[in-house]
This record gives C-alpha cells, sequence and structure tokens, in this order.
C-alpha cells in the first residue's frame, strides 16, 4: 500500500463535474443568480480589465454576462469537464465583436496554461518595475487621524519601504479646525492633535499633508477642487514632494539590517528601543516610531551605527540570542588554583 497522500483527486473532480453537467439545467437559476452579481460589481468598478480569468465554465453563463460589459476585453474560460465545456460553445457567437473567440480550454491543455503562468509573471515584473521606478511613480497615503487607522498605514507604509515602492507624501483627512476648540467636538480635536504627532513619528520624514473636516461630505468635482486646494495650496499635486525611501531592509554579514534615513541627527543623542513590533528611534526631541516586518518581529536590535544621515540598525533572532547566553552562563568559571595548576 503506497504511503502517498493524494491530497486534490483532479480525476474524481472531474467525475463529478461531469455528473453536474447531466442536471445543469435544473441549477441554472443559481448560475444565473452569482451571474447577475458578478455583473453589477463589475459595473460598479471604474477601470479596464484587459483580461479575465472564470475557473470553471459550467454553462456559459457567467462568461456571456462578463463579455456584455464595456471595460472587458478578453473573457478566457478553463474548464476540467469537457461535457461541461461543449455547453459553453454558445459564447463563440461573440467572436464577431472582438470579445471571445477560440477561449475554451480543457485544464489539461498545459502548453495554453503555460503561456497563461508566463504572461501573469511577466505582468507582475513588469508591475514591480514601474512601482519601483521612483522617477514615474510616487504613492500617497491616505488615512483619517484615528489611531487604529494609523497604525494600519503605518504598516502598509513600511511594506512599501520594504519592496522599494516611493511614498512622497501622507494625506490625513478630516481633521477638526481650531474654530470647534471650545465645542462639542474639543475633546476630539485634542485627541486628533495628539494623534497627528503619532502621524508625525511614524511617517517622518515624509511631508505630511492635512484637510480639514468640512462642513459637507467630499462627493463632485466641487468638493473635489476644494479639498485639492486645501492640500495643495502652496505646492504643485503633480509634483514629487519627496524622494528618498524612509527605511530599507537588507542583510549583512548574516543579520538582518534596517537604515533608517535620519539627517539631522547626532550620534550622542540617539537612542533605540523595541517594544513589540516596534522600533522606537529618538534623536534629541525628534522621535521616529517604526512598524516593524513579521520577520524581524523576534529579533532584537544588537547594534547600531550613525553613517551620512543613515542609521543602520542590526538585528539578532532574540531565541538564538537566548540560547547564547544560556550556554555561556552554563560554561564552568576556572577558579585561581586551576588556572595556576
Amino acid at each position: 500500500m503506497s504511503d502517498v497522500h493524494q491530497i486534490f483527486d483532479r480525476a474524481l473532480l472531474q467525475r463529478r463535474r461531469d455528473r453536474v453537467a447531466e442536471s445543469i439545467a435544473q441549477h441554472a437559476f443559481l448560475l444565473d443568480r452569482f451571474g447577475d452579481d458578478v455583473e453589477e460589481r463589475l459595473s460598479l468598478i471604474q477601470r479596464t480589465f484587459s483580461r479575465v480569468l472564470i475557473l470553471g465554465a459550467h454553462h456559459g453563463e457567467l462568461g456571456r454576462r462578463v463579455a456584455r460589459l464595456p471595460d472587458i476585453e478578453t473573457v478566457i474560460e478553463t474548464e476540467t469537464s469537457l461535457s461541461l465545456l461543449h455547453r459553453c460553445g454558445g459564447l463563440r457567437v461573440l467572436a464577431d465583436e472582438g470579445k471571445l473567440g477560440d477561449l475554451f480550454i480543457e485544464e489539461g491543455s498545459k502548453p495554453y496554461l503555460e503561456a497563461i503562468c508566463e504572461n501573469l509573471v511577466g505582468n507582475l515584473i513588469a508591475m514591480n518595475e514601474i512601482l519601483g521606478d521612483h522617477r514615474r511613480t510616487s504613492i500617497r497615503l491616505v488615512m483619517n487621524p484615528d489611531r487604529m487607522v494609523i497604525r494600519e498605514a503605518q504598516r502598509t507604509f513600511t511594506y512599501l519601504n520594504l519592496y522599494g515602492y516611493l511614498t512622497d507624501a501622507v494625506v490625513v483627512n478630516r481633521v477638526f479646525p481650531e474654530d470647534v476648540a471650545d465645542s462639542y467636538f474639543a475633546a476630539w480635536r485634542e485627541r486628533q492633535s495628539e494623534n497627528l504627532e503619532l502621524v508625525r513619528e511614524g511617517f517622518g520624514p515624509v511631508p505630511l499633508l492635512t484637510a480639514r473636516y468640512f462642513d459637507e461630505e467630499v462627493l463632485g468635482a466641487r468638493m473635489l477642487d476644494r479639498l485639492g486646494s486645501e492640500l495643495f495650496a502652496d505646492s504643485d499635486p503633480a509634483a514629487v514632494l519627496h524622494d528618498e525611501l524612509a527605511h530599507r531592509i537588507g542583510t549583512h554579514d548574516g543579520k538582518m539590517v534596517l537604515s533608517i534615513r535620519v539627517p539631522f541627527a547626532d550620534r550622542d543623542e540617539l537612542t533605540l528601543k523595541k517594544v513589540g513590533q516596534e522600533l522606537i528611534v529618538r534623536a534629541g526631541r525628534e522621535k521616529r516610531t517604526i512598524i516593524l516586518p513579521p520577520a524581524l518581529s523576534r529579533h532584537r536590535p544588537s547594534g547600531a551605527k550613525l553613517e551620512g544621515g543613515n542609521l543602520e540598525v542590526s538585528f539578532e533572532d532574540e531565541r538564538q540570542a537566548a540560547a547564547g547566553d544560556t550556554a555561556a552562563a552554563q560554561e564552568p568559571t576556572p577558579t585561581a588554583g586551576a588556572a595556576g595548576a
């Protein structure tokens, strides 16, 4: 008896889908309802999809509905059951409209699937090159002055830096104006002021842009112009407002190294402290709080050096360090008599 456990039985799946093909007309209303929901959701998305891949063609109704949408260029459906695949033939009528042609494939058609995978990987590589090109692409993080929202934005900021994607500004909206200081919202404004300081600590030296809480919802061209005028009154919205990554993560001599840009820091004023997933860096009155990625969550700072305005913090695995400390503590210490012998 073989010890190999088959987790996914493709032949069994195909037999079951062949059985579905015999009675699919009885359950077509469920697929039609699903098609209605998908068509409605896609119609609300304001973007163009060059390709849509549907895994499991069934009777082809979902493909028909998706292909009708104006922002869908090509629909590709896959199906393991030839019995179900034959029921999708009606979709070929749309070939004259440039939407669909001979695009139905059986999943065992490896050359075609490999071409799809190569195309997908190629697109991902090209997208990474575009996002990583700081001359053409920058990212702006938008948040409310709420502590939980700020923390999640910090986590996103860490990953953007980790992958080398430039954040050139941070936008905080719905900030209460000063004229509410003596009203019911005074306490809210005070908490927002405290949270804005957290934003400066967590995203510096990236520029911070703020927009007040308007007296009406930001909808339509008029309100968007009003918001834009407040955010970019003294700057060009299309300009890159910051051109350096706030921090980078790499390796050196087998250790993880976090490089932080601190151009105005003095060596004698620097202090480091790790609290959970946060690394807190202080330089005089300045404070920077960095949410560490999971790769560094079990590491502790083991050294730091400041060169050319960059603070490089090296980390070591806490478990390995603890094991080394235990081994050193258990090592016998020679006595004076033994040393003299």
